[in-house]
């Protein structure tokens, strides 16, 4: 039996497995998806041999360490991989990177018709953040990252951008909102947010994140994640040939 999964930390909140299973129910596809909620990635070679997957969903806090990882890229100028193919032989592993994540995020934001004469705000900088980055570039959009640095020690925030007003575009690709951050969002200056400016948050799950809550009491129009989730599992199925 064919076997494929994901990992991360946390992942009680994906709904990764479910759609999968139902999926190879449905198609009849032989191949099982497992749940690797991994506390680090120290013997991630030794934990390939041991399960044997031929792909991986890869998610926070792993995007960027994996796709260090790599022998083979897709886009080597991305830094990041949000999925993984696994080769074997005798005893070597070989990992491709792929990553869907910006193809995903710009075909579900093309959804909301936003308006590219305004400047973008990405929230954050990890690896989620650079496929966004990716996307908008690719798309001509005007935008600016902001996210933490270093001080004393310890990750601060940035000070708050200057041009909220005048956004048409803010995105969190952090796990802010996300369990067990729920009660958490962004320091944005959420007052300063024009009606009409659209506000997406990668986290999915809560459907309402406290960043969409503050963005949609100013009238912003608001999506989260799922929309770019499921077309992230659409192109997994078809890379990995389970259609």
């Amino acid at each position: 039996m064919r076997r494929f999964g994901i990992i991360g930390n946390p992942l009680a909140q994906s709904p990764s497995k479910e759609v999968f299973d139902a999926h190879f129910s449905k198609t009849g596809v032989d191949a099982e998806f497992h749940i690797y909620e991994l506390e680090n990635l120290n013997d991630f070679r030794a934990f390939l041999f041991r399960e044997r997957p031929e792909g991986l969903l890869v998610t926070i806090p792993y995007k960027e360490e994996v796709f260090a990882m790599a022998a083979e890229k897709d886009h080597p100028d991305l830094l990041a991989t949000n999925m993984i193919s696994i080769r074997y032989e005798n005893d070597d592993v070989f990992i491709r990177a792929h990553n869907t994540d910006f193809t995903a995020f710009f075909e579900d934001l093309e959804t909301l018709s936003p308006d590219m004469s305004k400047p973008a705000l990405i929230i954050g900088d990890g690896g989620a953040a650079k496929a966004v980055v990716y996307a908008l570039k690719a798309k001509g959009y005007s935008y600016s990252v902001w996210g933490r640095k270093d001080e004393n020690g310890k990750r601060v925030w940035q000070d708050c951008p200057a041009h909220v007003g005048e956004l048409g575009l803010v995105i969190n690709t952090t796990p802010l909102g996300m369990a067990p951050l729920e009660n958490e969002c962004p320091p944005l200056d959420y007052t300063a947010l024009t009606p009409g400016c659209i506000a997406y948050d990668l986290v999915y799950k809560p459907a309402e994140t406290l960043f969409l809550l503050k963005c949609k009491a100013m009238q912003c129009k608001t999506a989260n994640g799922r929309g770019m989730l499921d077309r992230v599992y659409r192109m997994a199925m078809d890379m990995w040939k389970l259609s």
